[in-house]
């Protein structure tokens, strides 16, 4: 299940904004990092990539 969920959160189509805690959860899972972690290196990305 969290190889979907992962899967369907990289779509060039899903922005960060719709990322949902299922995600950030699992992805946190994945990386050994709190969600809180992820969602930093996430929103650090986003905006390195808008500019």
């Amino acid at each position: 299940m969290a190889n979907t969920t992962l899967a369907n959160a990289v779509k060039e189509t899903k922005p960060l904004s719709g990322q949902t805690v299922k995600v950030i959860s699992a992805v946190a899972q994945t990386l050994g990092k709190t969600p809180g972690q992820v969602l930093d290196d996430l929103i650090e990305l986003d905006e390195d990539n808008s500019k």
